[in-house]
């Protein structure tokens, strides 16, 4: 086997306003030393429990997320969903949404087309389409692209890029002992 570079179907990440990022993505702030491994506390927090205000941080109930992680964050309805991440690159951010929001919401390769660089504080809520319960959209928030674009400022274009495969050049069946 080896790995080379195919042209797929991938989503590319980009800004849905050019030069905007949204509201719940920050440049990591300067002040923030990464020492404690805990968000700083947003002065201006939703009820909700999301990132808003001057620095995407989240309320001090959240689960404590080192500097340079994604991780899954506290909810405040029963079958919402929330990530956030501290001082990670939006190619990170990339390479773990598939992860954080489940494969079939995200059923291809993700690369970062943002042209932003450097480290970005950021959490993200949404509701998933096929939880089954009446009324989920209205009572627990938008759906993940919808999300995605009002809080991140970010959209997802399909696309096709070069991505590394492995290939399978060979397989032989096992010998037995």
């Amino acid at each position: 086997m080896h790995w080379e570079a195919r042209e797929v179907p991938v989503f590319a990440l980009v800004l849905a306003t050019p030069g905007m990022p949204g509201p719940q993505l920050q440049p990591h702030s300067a002040i923030d030393d990464c020492v404690t491994t805990a968000l700083p506390e947003s002065s201006d927090s939703s009820a909700s429990g999301g990132a808003q205000g001057t620095h995407a941080t989240t309320p001090n109930t959240a689960l404590p997320i080192p500097c340079g992680m994604v991780a899954r964050l506290p909810v405040s309805a029963q079958g919402a969903r929330r990530f956030g991440g501290r001082n990670v690159t939006l190619a990170m951010l990339a390479e773990s949404m598939p992860t954080q929001t489940g494969l079939a919401t995200l059923p291809r390769p993700l690369i970062d087309e943002t042209g932003l660089k450097g480290g970005f504080d950021f959490s993200i809520a949404w509701t998933p389409e096929d939880t089954g319960q009446p009324g989920d959209v209205d009572s627990f928030g938008a759906p993940f692209r919808d999300a995605l674009k009002k809080q991140l400022g970010l959209k997802l274009e399909p696309q096709k890029a070069p991505v590394e495969v492995l290939v399978i050049d060979h397989v032989e069946q096992p010998t037995a002992n």
